[in-house]
């Protein structure tokens, strides 16, 4: 397979050089969001909000506004306190940047599934806002009401009502 040049050189941060298909969006669940002090390739330094994601395997991701607004969609929320245990999906798209165009990580701004990947749909009563913020509570991560549901099973809990997401 062939390799990015830009994996030859060590970067803290995620880019696009890092997904193997460029085309196949990667599941990622937001475990921090947090102000660091990033230094550029220019040598300058800058504060900026940086997500960390859960299981280790993903580099850090500079978030820039674009991103930070889709996340807000994808959470419910404008507040970053809120983004912990919310799944997204990273992408590669085309963009115009610093006068030209370049691949650029972009979060697509739909509610999806921690576990399954599929896009989180209402159930029951629930909208799909409903249920991400529902199984965001129960169970510390977004899912889509099947997958809540199985994780449920697992675990021996048993919900009631209109809480459910079923």
């Amino acid at each position: 397979m062939a390799e990015h040049w830009r994996k030859a050189f060590d970067c803290a941060f995620l880019g696009s050089w890092a997904f193997n298909n460029p085309k196949k969006p990667i599941l990622a669940v937001i475990e921090s969001t947090d102000l660091e002090m990033v230094t550029g390739e220019n040598g300058r330094q800058e504060r900026c909000l940086v997500a960390h994601f859960a299981g280790g395997k993903l580099k850090p991701l500079i978030l820039n506004r674009t991103n930070c607004k889709a996340i807000s969609t994808v959470a419910g929320s404008c507040y970053r306190e809120d983004w912990p245990g919310v799944a997204v999906l990273l992408t590669v798209q085309r963009v115009q940047a610093f006068g030209e165009t370049v691949d650029a990580v972009r979060v697509k701004p739909e509610r999806v599934c921690g576990h399954c990947e599929k896009r989180i749909t209402g159930a029951g009563k629930m909208d799909a806002a409903g249920v991400a913020e529902w199984t965001k509570g129960a169970f510390g991560v977004t899912l889509c009401a099947a997958c809540a549901r199985e994780r449920a099973g697992k675990n021996g809990e048993q919900g009631g009502g209109s809480e459910t997401a079923d």
